[in-house]
């Protein structure tokens, strides 16, 4: 279930918000782990950010999503998915031009450049 949850956050928060014209998904699994991978052709989450709130940098765009209360649509959802799909995995990573925000559960950070 908690495969399906975050399957279900990010291919609906990449049909939502990147504006673009594709979504591809692949799933490996071994007995010890599963890998998910979503990704899109559209503008690239810390911009879609930056654009959204007027921030000029994309690591801050990074700090804010990586609070887990933003969201671009308040209308239709509280901007939680997200937050919630990276804390159930081990390792998430979200890389979009040329900056990538991976977190790690067993480490405090997750900012990378």
């Amino acid at each position: 279930r908690m495969i399906q949850h975050g399957f279900t956050e990010l291919v609906n928060n990449a049909a939502d918000h990147s504006g673009g014209t594709s979504v591809t998904v692949s799933l490996r699994q071994t007995p010890t782990h599963v890998q998910l991978l979503v990704s899109d052709d559209g503008i690239g989450v810390f911009d879609k950010i930056c654009t959204a709130f007027q921030l000029e940098d994309p690591q801050h765009a990074m700090l804010e999503l990586s609070k887990g209360r933003l969201t671009s649509a308040p209308d239709a959802h509280t901007g939680r998915g997200l937050f919630f799909s990276s804390q159930l995995a081990d390792v998430f990573d979200i890389h979009a031009n040329n900056t990538a925000y991976q977190r790690r559960a067993w480490e405090s950070s997750g900012w990378r450049k």
